[in-house]
C-alpha cells in the first residue's frame, strides 16, 4: 500500500508550533535525564561515577566510525524532500546497522587492551552496546524532526527516558551500588524502545530502503561525519583527558558539572533541530524569507542563552546539594562553565544556518581549528592548573567556535545579497 506524499507547510505558525512541540517533549526527556545521572552519581560516588561517564564518553568518540553524521544528513535532506522521508531512513537505518554490528565486535574484542582505571573493559563494552542502540534509536526520531512531526518523537523520547527513570529508581531503592548495573538498566529500556520506534516509522512513513540512496549518503557523509566527531571532541574531549590524566575522581568531579551544562544545552539545540529542515527548504526556494527566520532564531537564541547563563551561574550550588559534599568541587567548575551556554546558543543558531546552506565542510575546519586549540591547551595545562584550567580552556575554544561560524555566516549572507542584486541589474536593463 503506497502512502500519500509527506510534505510540511512552512509559516510562523508551523515553525512556533514545532519549537513548542519539540522544546516540551526535549525539556523533559533532559530534566530526566538530569536527575538520572544526579541520582546516578550521588549513588555511586565520584570515582564510579567517573567509570561510568569515561567509559560513555570513549563509547561516543568511537560511534562517529558507524555513525558517519547520518543523523545531520538526514534532517538537512529531509526537510528538502519530504516526500521521500520513507526511503531516506530506510537506507540510512539499514546503513547504520549494518556497519554498527562490525563496529560493536571490534570494540567488544579490542576493550580489554585498554589500560586504564578510569575505563573497565566490562563498562566499555556495554558502554559500546548502549550507544549503538540510543543512536539508531535516534536516527529514527530525526526523521520525524526532518518532516515537522515532532509530536511523535519527543512522545517517543518522553516514554523512553521515564523508563530509564523508573529502572535508576528501582536500583536506588534496592542500594544497588554497581556501576554496570545502572547502566545496564538504561540499556535494557533502549532495547525495548527501538523496535517500537521502528514499528511506529514503518506504519506512518513506510520504510523503503534504497542502496542508491545508502550509497548517495554514504558519499555525502564524510563533511558531516567529521563535522559530529569535532563537536563530539569540542564538548567531551576534555572528560577524557582529566580521566587519563587526573584519574576517577576528577573525571567525576568534572562530569557532574558538565553533565549539568550538556543536559541544558537541548534548549537551544531545540530550536536548532526545527530551524535545520526549515531553513534548508527555504534557502532553496526563497532566500529572503530565509534569512528573516535565521535572523529570528537568532534573536530568540540570544534571548535563551542569556536566561540559561544566569540560571546556572547563581543555581550551581544546588548541584552540591543534591550530589552531597563529595562533589563540592563541582560548583565551582559549573559556575565558570556557565557563560557557555550562552555562546553555545548563539552557535546552534550560526550551526544551522551553515548547515541548511550547504557549507558543512566550511564549518568543520572551524570546528578542527577549535578542538585543536582545545586538546592542545588542556594537554598544556591540566597538570598545573588542574580541573579550572580545563575550565578556562573549554570557554576560551567556544569563543573560537562562535567567531569563526559568525564570519562564515556574515560572508554567505553578504554573498547571497550580492548575486541577488547582480540579478535585479541585469534584470534591469
Amino acid at each position: 500500500m503506497n502512502s500519500s506524499p509527506i510534505e510540511f507547510t512552512i509559516n510562523r505558525r508551523t515553525i512556533i508550533t514545532n519549537i513548542a512541540t519539540l522544546f516540551s517533549g526535549s525539556a523533559i526527556v533532559q530534566a530526566l535525564t538530569a536527575v538520572i545521572l544526579l541520582l546516578t552519581a550521588r549513588q555511586l560516588g565520584p570515582e564510579q561515577y567517573g567509570q561510568y561517564a569515561s567509559s560513555l564518553a570513549l563509547a561516543t568518540a568511537l560511534s562517529i566510525i558507524f555513525s558517519l553524521g547520518l543523523n545531520l544528513w538526514l534532517l538537512r535532506a529531509g526537510g528538502r524532500e519530504p516526500s521521500r522521508i520513507g526511503t531516506l531512513l530506510g537506507s540510512i537505518f539499514g546503513l547504520k546497522l549494518s556497519i554498527g554490528i562490525v563496529w560493536f565486535s571490534l570494540i567488544f574484542f579490542l576493550a580489554p587492551f585498554i589500560n586504564s582505571s578510569s575505563l573497565p573493559t566490562n563498562l566499555v563494552r556495554l558502554a559500546a552496546f548502549t550507544i549503538l542502540i540510543g543512536n539508531l534509536f535516534v536516527t529514527i526520531l530525526t526523521s520525524f524532526k526532518a518532516i515537522l512531526r515532532n509530536r511523535i518523537n519527543a512522545s517517543l523520547e518522553v516514554v523512553s527516558i521515564c523508563g530509564q527513570l523508573l529502572v535508576t529508581l528501582l536500583l536506588l531503592n534496592a542500594g544497588n551500588q554497581n556501576t554496570f548495573d545502572y547502566l545496564g538498566a538504561r540499556t535494557l529500556i533502549l532495547l525495548i524502545s527501538l523496535p517500537v520506534a521502528l514499528i511506529v516509522a514503518q506504519v506512518i512513513l513506510h520504510l523503503r530502503p534504497n542502496m542508491n540512496t545508502a550509497k548517495q549518503a554514504l558519499a555525502q557523509s564524510p563533511p558531516y561525519a567529521i563535522s559530529e566527531f569535532l563537536a563530539w571532541m569540542f564538548m567531551r574531549a576534555d572528560l577524557l583527558i582529566v580521566a587519563m590524566k587526573l584519574g576517577d575522581y576528577s573525571a567525576g568531579i568534572y562530569s557532574a558539572a558538565s553533565g549539568v551544562l550538556n543536559a541544558l544545552f537541548i534548549v537551544p539545540n531545540t530550536v536548532g533541530f526545527v530551524i535545520v529542515p526549515v531553513l534548508s527548504n527555504l534557502f532553496a526556494s526563497h532566500v529572503e524569507q530565509a534569512w528573516l527566520t535565521a535572523k529570528r532564531a537568532l534573536g530568540l537564541l540570544l534571548i535563551i542563552g542569556i536566561g540559561l547563563f544566569v540560571t546556572i551561574f547563581f543555581g550551581a550550588r544546588l548541584l552540591v546539594l543534591i550530589l552531597g559534599q563529595s562533589y563540592s568541587e563541582s560548583q565551582e567548575i559549573l559556575q565558570l562553565l556557565s557563560i557557555i551556554i550562552l555562546f553555545q546558543s548563539l552557535n546552534y543558531g550560526t550551526a544551522a544556518i551553515l548547515v541548511a546552506t550547504n557549507q558543512q565542510a566550511k564549518r568543520t575546519k572551524v570546528q578542527f581549528i577549535a578542538v585543536s586549540i582545545n586538546v592542545v591547551l588542556n594537554l598544556l595545562l591540566i597538570d598545573r592548573f588542574g580541573l579550572i584550567g580545563v575550565a578556562y580552556v573549554y570557554i576560551i575554544t567556544e569563543i573560537v567556535l562562535m567567531i569563526g561560524y559568525a564570519f562564515l555566516v556574515v560572508r554567505y549572507h553578504r554573498k547571497t545579497y550580492s548575486n541577488s542584486n547582480s540579478i535585479d541589474k541585469e534584470s534591469s536593463i
